[in-house]
């Protein structure tokens, strides 16, 4: 009799995490003082920080609710093809935001102790 394996590693604890998802939009926040120009450390700091806690977000809430990553994957993908075309418009970073705080939200909702199985 095997035993089902976890999805992922449960080395970094779920709040660990979404206070990385937290940190990163706060450095996002003020880095776009500087108008989002990559030269400034603290704008490539939130965008490393932000893509790392998406890549870890995703991997975590993906065997426990399916709902929260593909609204992250859809809002990032949109917002990022809004961006692309350069079309202003308030809407993606509004429908990202929300998502984020959604999954930041749910992430310390979880318990550490739970196990995400792949369903």
């Amino acid at each position: 009799m095997c035993a089902k394996k976890p999805l992922i590693n449960k080395s970094m604890k779920n709040k660990t995490i979404a206070y990385i998802g937290l940190g990163a939009w706060l450095l996002a926040f003020f880095g776009s003082i500087f108008g989002g120009n990559l030269y400034y450390p603290i704008s490539l700091v939130a965008g490393l920080g932000t893509i790392f806690f998406l890549i870890m977000a995703i991997k975590r809430l993906w065997g426990n609710n399916r709902i929260i990553p593909l609204a992250l994957i859809i809002s990032v993908v949109l917002f990022l093809v809004m961006a692309l075309l350069k079309i202003n418009t308030i809407i993606p970073p509004i429908l990202f935001m929300l998502s984020l705080f959604w999954a930041i939200a749910k992430l310390f909702k979880l318990k550490d102790k739970e196990i995400i199985e792949n369903k």
